[in-house]
């Protein structure tokens, strides 16, 4: 019975290991605009308020006072740079009972903080990245179109 117990334990260490150390995969601007439309959003199309080569793309998201950005850089190594400049501009406003998450899997790379009324979220996978700054009080409903994405 011991030996029973003991390899159900590990069947399920083995299951949990491979769905949460699995890759992720970015979806296009295209996909994104097509969500976040079917879920409310007004999108636009900011492409042209750059002019960075790097940046192959860009789209906001905007529903109620707040917006997402979604970003495609021309490759990983661009968007994982800008994912980490945005990590430290936002943990420098990190104040007392601020809220944390930081996650760093294979190709995905997220962090959000709440602190003083505002959220701030970003989310890369492989060349893509999503970029929020609102008030907390759109929090779960940001985290929840997040998911929706895959990029949570």
């Amino acid at each position: 019975m011991f030996k029973r117990k003991n390899a159900a334990v590990w069947a399920m260490i083995a299951l949990l290991c491979l769905t949460s150390c699995g890759r992720r995969e970015a979806i296009s601007a295209g996909a994104f605009n097509s969500t976040m439309e079917e879920q409310g959003y007004v999108i636009v199309d900011a492409t042209n308020q750059t002019q960075t080569e790097y940046v192959e793309a860009i789209s906001l998201a905007q529903k109620d006072g707040y917006q997402i950005e979604f970003y495609v850089f021309s490759d990983v190594e661009t968007a994982f740079s800008v994912f980490n400049q945005n990590k430290s501009l936002f943990e420098d406003k990190a104040g007392t009972g601020s809220i944390e998450l930081s996650k760093d899997i294979g190709n995905y790379h997220f962090y959000s903080l709440t602190t003083n009324g505002n959220y701030y979220l970003l989310s890369q996978v492989d060349n893509t990245m999503c970029y929020v700054v609102a008030d907390a009080e759109y929090k779960a409903e940001i985290t929840d179109i997040i998911k929706l994405l895959g990029y949570e």
